[in-house]
């Protein structure tokens, strides 16, 4: 389990980096409830994969390098930090990942290991 765990772990990082390269929306502190989260990530992965399959030659692609030197000049521009000033307590993402991982391991048993 661990061992799958972690190569997921590794794609979807590499994914997540890629997305957040590209969509703004993506790279900073979010607040909206977690449906809206999951609509901006599938709205920003679906123009990704739609970009990949219209384009020739992605520009971004190209870019990989000078994308994370832009990514990290901008985290460094706001001397500022943002606090969060208002928490409210939701088991919403306890129970998500624990029936994800559930999934995952029902999913890892059925195929024989």
């Amino acid at each position: 389990f661990n061992m799958l765990h972690a190569r997921a772990r590794n794609i979807i990082e590499r994914c997540f980096g890629r997305l957040k390269g590209r969509w703004a929306i993506l790279r900073s502190p979010s607040y909206f409830p977690i449906k809206t989260h999951c609509r901006i990530i599938m709205a920003c992965a679906l123009l990704h994969n739609l970009i990949l399959q219209n384009m020739a030659e992605d520009p971004l692609a190209s870019e990989d390098g000078m994308m994370q030197d832009n990514m990290e000049i901008l985290e460094g521009e706001n001397d500022e930090p943002e606090f969060i000033t208002h928490i409210s307590t939701s088991n919403e993402w306890t129970n998500f990942r624990n029936t994800l991982s559930q999934g995952m391991y029902n999913s890892y048993r059925a195929r024989g290991h």
